[in-house]
């Protein structure tokens, strides 16, 4: 695992193909922390979004963008204050940015949204790769 796995972040990687929902989603992302180039946070490959889909693989942390794609992509840090939010399309290849000198943490949620008007994605059915789950069942294993 490279260094980014091991801080428990992803390599170069795009959203929507672990989504497969609305073309027109978007991934709202926000830190408790600030986040810049000297801190832990995101890295994005600018303009990436227009491409659609790269190369890469699946794998069962996502949709890993190949190698070489990535070096034809300048890349962007942004810098927020605590509290930050980030709105970005689902295509944008991102990664987590580890800054090895920083001491502190990060502490990160991000959120997706689709499209429900989205004509395109009522044709194929409102389909998506995520799902929500209860467990009504867990409840039973408390006293």
């Amino acid at each position: 695992m490279n260094e980014v796995g091991s801080g428990f972040g992803l390599e170069y990687h795009q959203d929507w193909p672990s989504m497969v929902s609305s073309l027109n989603s978007v991934v709202a992302w926000t830190a408790v922390t600030e986040v810049g180039p000297d801190t832990h946070g995101l890295e994005f490959l600018v303009s990436s979004h227009k491409a659609g889909v790269l190369p890469g693989e699946q794998t069962e942390n996502g949709w890993i963008i190949d190698h070489k794609i990535t070096l034809e992509y300048d890349s962007f840090i942004p810098v927020l204050p605590k509290g930050g939010l980030i709105i970005f399309s689902p295509f944008l290849v991102h990664r987590t940015h580890i800054a090895k000198s920083y001491l502190g943490y990060k502490l990160a949620f991000s959120q997706r949204f689709d499209d429900l008007h989205s004509n395109e994605w009522r044709e194929r059915g409102f389909q998506c790769a995520y799902s929500n789950f209860v467990d009504r069942k867990l409840f039973s294993h408390f006293p």
